[in-house]
């Protein structure tokens, strides 16, 4: 059995959403963004089939976008975390390639694309 995880594709409403506020100077300036979300799990659904998969779909809770030094520690934090998850060290410029939008799906230890990448997320966002 394995763990499915996905996000609800609904943002929350007024203070819960930093991105509402950052929307001007986004618009001015379309580029890959650094934010903090907070997920809570909003549905479970597990098949009772011996080796079925458990999906769980988490909701956006709040969210908030972080600049300047504010975001250097985040993405260094990001790293820490993520080598700790995954028991790999990350390429060096991991913290300059996620800030300058680095492919989805790219290796972050090599910053590689698979070869079967398709552009296309893993996860659904419903709407």
């Amino acid at each position: 059995m394995s763990v499915i995880a996905s996000i609800m594709g609904r943002l929350p409403h007024a203070d819960q959403n930093g991105l509402a506020t950052a929307a001007p100077e986004i618009l001015a300036d379309p580029r890959p963004v650094t934010a903090i979300v907070v997920l809570r799990p909003k549905k479970i659904e597990t098949d009772l089939d011996a080796d079925s998969d458990t999906k769980v779909k988490f909701e956006i809770v709040h969210v908030e976008i972080v600049g300047g030094s504010d975001e250097q520690f985040v993405l260094s934090t990001l790293r820490g975390v993520c080598e700790r998850r995954t028991g790999v060290q990350m390429m060096d410029g991991f913290e300059e390639a996620l800030r300058s939008g680095i492919q989805l799906g790219a290796d972050l230890r090599t910053g590689e694309l698979p070869e079967d990448h398709d552009g296309e997320t893993d996860g659904d966002a419903d709407q």
